[in-house]
């Protein structure tokens, strides 16, 4: 709520990425985040028209202010995409990904994060443009040109 009354007019968009399966699907806790907020300016997007088109993800998250995620997929597509990115981590795999791109600071543990610090962390982002994504940038670049070099060598065999 602190960001609702700091930043009139906001929106909040939910993006369940999983949608599938009755153990692991995000339909249920999008629902109830959107509940909790209990905004009119939140939405639940349905990604399933997408399909299989990262590339329209990528596009879709690059345009939030700030990209808050749980799945280490949709904060890497976000990243991708030039969003100032937050992971919600709930495993390790999440929290390396992160580190390796010098964001550890952006990476909140899921069971246990404090709030406030959560909300302080996207202020200060907003307010003060302070996250990295200059270099988050040139980092993508550099993993594309090393994958492709990688892919010659692979389909040179």
């Amino acid at each position: 709520s602190k960001l609702i009354d700091n930043y009139e007019g906001c929106y909040f968009y939910i993006f369940p990425q999983v949608t599938v399966g009755d153990n692991d699907t995000d339909i249920v806790v999008s629902k109830k985040l959107k509940e909790k907020l209990n905004y009119e300016n939140c939405f639940i997007i349905d990604l399933d028209g997408i399909g299989d088109n990262p590339e329209q993800l990528v596009d879709l998250y690059g345009k939030m202010d700030v990209f808050i995620g749980s799945r280490m997929h949709s904060t890497i597509f976000a990243l991708a995409g030039g969003a100032p990115t937050i992971a919600l981590a709930y495993q390790h795999k999440t929290l390396g990904t992160f580190e390796a791109m010098n964001l550890k600071d952006y990476v909140f543990w899921v069971d246990s994060f404090c709030p406030d610090s959560l909300y302080n962390t996207v202020k200060d982002i907003i307010d003060n443009k302070s996250y990295p994504l200059e270099a988050v940038q040139m980092q993508i670049k550099s993993i594309e040109k090393q994958i492709l070099e990688e892919l010659k060598f692979v389909t040179s065999l």
